[in-house]
């Protein structure tokens, strides 16, 4: 999905992401567990999941993301680059800050994009059934 954030602040603004529950994908027979990073706090460039395993994660991209979801072509959090598809975390109920700069943007505004990725690996049996997650983006003024 997509955000535009449009400002006026001379100081700009800062975009976050979190879930409202943990973990952050269920149904009311199982989940998804939160993706988990092989460096914790360092997004993985490349998604990965193993066999018994079921992840939920998200990787932003824009203009404006942090330096954290930034890369190199081959790691996240070092680099200016923003990689398609690249630069894995985990939602959790706290907020992250995906994206934030430090002038105005009116009247276009900046887009973030977010995308949403789950998995189960090949011998991780994920119950059929229907299962949501409530994600909460927030716009800060500076």
């Amino acid at each position: 999905f997509d955000i535009n954030v449009v400002t006026n602040s001379s100081s700009g603004y800062s975009l976050f992401i979190r879930a409202t529950t943990l973990p952050a994908l269920a149904s009311t027979e199982d989940s998804f567990e939160n993706y988990s990073p092989v460096v914790p706090g360092t997004p993985d460039f490349t998604w990965r999941v193993g066999s018994t395993e079921g992840f939920f994660g998200f990787s932003p991209e824009g203009t404006k993301i942090v330096a954290k979801y930034k890369d190199n072509g081959t790691s996240c959090n070092t680099g200016s680059g923003d990689t398609v598809n690249a630069c894995w975390d985990s939602i959790s109920n706290v907020d992250k800050t995906i994206s934030s700069s430090l002038a105005p943007n009116n009247p276009a505004g900046t887009n973030t994009s977010v995308k949403l990725r789950d998995e189960a690996g090949a011998t991780r049996r994920i119950k059929t059934g229907s299962y949501s997650s409530t994600i909460i983006i927030t716009a800060l003024v500076n």
